[in-house]
Order: structure tokens, then C-alpha cells, then sequence
């Protein structure tokens, strides 16, 4: 797998000319194509039983939602580099019924990080985790105020799971642009896992160097950062774990954390 097209999500929230910013920062490292995708639900307002929306009102939300849709597509050729032969998508509909559809036509989805304290996208909003799940593509998490990122030092936070080979699998044009590449492991007996995964990498050209990360009982993910954080690590690497009741997912804690609260880049597979 290479990163030939990238996909960056695209609102009119402030963090978002950052993260147009560091998409085709990545896109122009890879040599790859880079497209800007929003799209902007029109919410109807509650009217009176037996009682329709004037028809005026109906055109006046519709008209908004394109305006918004318009402003998206200026920010993202506002801040975008030619060098990546942008290109643009939008509609007005679901955001992420839009952006699990249109992710077929990208290797890796950039997105920003949307926790409780991240602010409001209003009506480009959309669930990130759900993404992640149902595009079918890995997602580069990116935390507000993120304009540049270096691809040196990479963390990988390794679990002998099927989220995590898929992980590392769509990560290595990310890893084979290393200068260092950490391969952190976490529990018991995992001399062979280290053994395995660091052939498997050398066999890519990637020389990880492992160590093994006590993790406290209460939230891995702290464990995760802080030795990303020693280390000068930009970017972590690693599985998502999660389960669907119908479109509602339920997140592993150490994913959950990530999505809402990572201070640094972190490239998720599923």
C-alpha cells in the first residue's frame, strides 16, 4: 500500500485551515494526490402538525448550507498546496454517510481529533470513531493547533491483535519514512511477538527498536503517550478496538482516549 491519495475532512471550524495545512504537508512527502471533502447536512426546523415549511424556508436552508459548502471549498484551496493536485467533494447530506462513501477513492483519511473540549464543527459534523470503523480506510488523527508534523520518530504500540497487524500493515509508507521507529509492547510473554513483528518490519526495510512499557491498570493510553513523549515521538501508530450496537460504536478504553484526547498525530487501523 502506498499513499497515493489522501483524503483530508474539511469544516469551517478554526482548527480546520491547520489540518489542510499538515494533509498536504503528508500528501506532497508521498508524492500523492490530495482531496478536500466536506459536506453539510440541512437540518429542518420542528413545524406544526398538518402544517408544511413554506417553500421559501426550504430554499433559504438549502441556499445556507451550499454557502457553507462554498466557504469549506475556499479554506481548503486558501491553505492547500498545488504541488498535490488538489481536488474537491462535497454534497449536502450526512457528513458521515458522505465521507464513509467517498473514502473509497483515498488510502488514508486525515482527520482532526474531536473531544469534548475540541469545539463545535455545527453542521459538518460527524462521529470520527464511526468513521474509522465503517470506512474501511486508516485514519490520521490530528490534534488541534497541528499544522506540521515530522515523520522521524514513530511509536508503535504493539497488541498481538488483528487491529494492530492491520495497523502496522497500512503504516508502512508512514514507517519506511522514519528515521526511528519504536516498537512498544505491553504485557507478558511477547518475546516472540517482538521477535516476529521486528522480521516482519526489517523485511520492509524497518529497523524498530523494542522495548517492553509497564502499563498501569487504570489508562494505558497515559502509559502510550508518556513514552511516546521520552522517546520525541510525533506520531503513534495502532489498532482501534471497538463493537456496534447498529451505528453506535463502543470503544476500548486506550481508543476512546485517543480519539478524544491525543496531544500527538496518531495513524488508526481497524
Amino acid at each position: 500500500m502506498e499513499f497515493a491519495r489522501l483524503m483530508v475532512t474539511v469544516d469551517l471550524s478554526p482548527t480546520t485551515a491547520d489540518r489542510i495545512k499538515l494533509a498536504s504537508a503528508l500528501a506532497k512527502q508521498f508524492g500523492g494526490k490530495l482531496i478536500g471533502a466536506a459536506a453539510r447536512e440541512i437540518r429542518f426546523p420542528d413545524f406544526m402538525p398538518g402544517k408544511g415549511l413554506d417553500a421559501r424556508v426550504l430554499d433559504a436552508l438549502e441556499l445556507r448550507a451550499k454557502a457553507d459548502l462554498e466557504s469549506a471549498k475556499e479554506l481548503f484551496f486558501r491553505e492547500v498546496d498545488n504541488a498535490v493536485r488538489p481536488a474537491w467533494r462535497s454534497d449536502t447530506e450526512s457528513p458521515l454517510d458522505f465521507l464513509i462513501r467517498e473514502s473509497r477513492s483515498a488510502d488514508l483519511l486525515v482527520v482532526g481529533r474531536h473531544g469534548p473540549g475540541d469545539g463545535d464543527r455545527g453542521e459538518f459534523d460527524f462521529s470520527v470513531g464511526t468513521l474509522l470503523m465503517e470506512s474501511g480506510r486508516p485514519v490520521f488523527l490530528v490534534p488541534p493547533n497541528t499544522s506540521r508534523i515530522s515523520t522521524e520518530r514513530i511509536l508503535i504500540a504493539w497488541k498481538d491483535t488483528r487491529e494492530t497487524r492491520r495497523a502496522i500493515a497500512d503504516a508502512l509508507p508512514l514507517l519506511r519514512s522514519a528515521r526511528q521507529v519504536w516498537l512498544a509492547t505491553f504485557g507478558l510473554d511477547i518475546a516472540r511477538d517482538v521477535q516476529d513483528i521486528s522480521e516482519y518490519l526489517s523485511a520492509h526495510g524497518i529497523e524498530p527498536r523494542a522495548t517492553a512499557v509497564s502499563v498501569a491498570s487504570d489508562n494505558p493510553a497515559t502509559d502510550i503517550l508518556a513514552f511516546a513523549e521520552a522517546e520525541n515521538s510525533e506520531i503513534v501508530v495502532m489498532g482501534a478496538y471497538g463493537h456496534s450496537r447498529l451505528r453506535e460504536w463502543m470503544f476500548g478504553g486506550v481508543t476512546r482516549y485517543f480519539l478524544e484526547n491525543t496531544p500527538i498525530c496518531c495513524f488508526m487501523s481497524r
